[in-house]
């Protein structure tokens, strides 16, 4: 029995806006995850999906708590106990995972940033590992929701959007929801594939990061001192954008002012020549 405590690695996957609002269901709720924890020198990576067709969607964060522990005790042995002494879990700039740990465990479990304060995406520091998950899935929505749809553009463009909108679609499916803008019949066991891969990547590629941490953070400078050029190149541009304007609007002052005098020496000499 380890007498350290436990380094988890976790993600979540969650139902989030607009698809929560539409199914009246928490902000966020979970419907699958991906964990990985080192012991005795190896990785066991696990992953998990939620299957709404035996789970409501008020027996969610106990079912989750119950996966998560399984997955826990198959490798450290079933007389395990697990909580905030035991383990601690580890997400990417995990601010969804902080909320959802809390729900799911009742206790007072820590957190930790594996980008410690780094504000960098998992995906850009681990390009190497990129790759198309939602092949069959991608193709289907572009099939079957409407280009008009304008939240349509961030789904097409974000992995996690499309996360969000296969557990929406799982649920409806499930539960017998036929929503017309965004529900669509998928087969199950593709979705279940392509999700399942999906999950398990941003886990692997925190564990790349674990096992080369000092290429990651000279990787992560290298980056942020790339963007700190770039917004000071935005920065003297907005600036000078704004000084552009600040003289066109000088420029309209002066004309209309000219205009003004100009039009009262016109009544001036006239009125003078009444006069005459």
């Amino acid at each position: 029995m380890p007498i350290n405590k436990i380094r988890v690695l976790i993600d979540f996957e969650a139902i989030s806006n607009p698809f929560s609002r539409k199914l009246k269901i928490d902000l966020d709720l979970p419907f699958a995850y991906s964990m990985s924890f080192k012991y005795k020198g190896n990785w066991n990576t696990k992953s998990y999906v939620i299957d709404f067709n035996k789970v409501g969607k008020y027996d969610v964060y106990s079912n989750i708590r119950k996966s998560i522990i399984k997955n826990l005790k198959q490798i450290l042995g079933y007389s395990f106990k697990v909580n905030s002494e035991t383990i601690y879990f580890v997400g990417w700039a995990p601010i969804l995972e902080r909320k959802l740990v809390t729900k799911i465990f009742n206790d007072n479990f820590d957190v930790k940033d594996l980008a410690k304060g780094h504000q960098i995406s998992l995906s850009k520091v681990t390009r190497e590992l990129d790759k198309n998950y939602w092949e069959d899935f991608s193709k289907a929505i572009s099939r079957n929701i409407d280009n008009e749809i304008a939240s349509k553009r961030a789904v097409d463009s974000n992995d996690g959007a499309k996360a969000a909108l296969a557990g929406y679609i799982l649920f409806c499916k499930a539960n017998g929801i036929k929503d017309k803008k965004w529900y669509f019949n998928f087969d199950s066991s593709t979705l279940l594939k392509e999700l399942y891969e999906y999950s398990k990547d941003d886990v692997i590629r925190m564990i790349m990061i674990e096992e080369n941490y000092s290429s990651f953070l000279e990787k992560t400078l290298l980056i942020e001192k790339e963007r700190h050029k770039k917004n000071k190149i935005r920065s003297k541009i907005s600036n000078l954008t704004k000084a552009n304007n600040i003289i066109d609007e000088f420029d309209l002052m002066t004309r209309q002012l000219e205009d003004g005098i100009q039009t009262k020496i016109i009544d001036l000499e006239k009125k003078l020549k009444d006069l005459d």
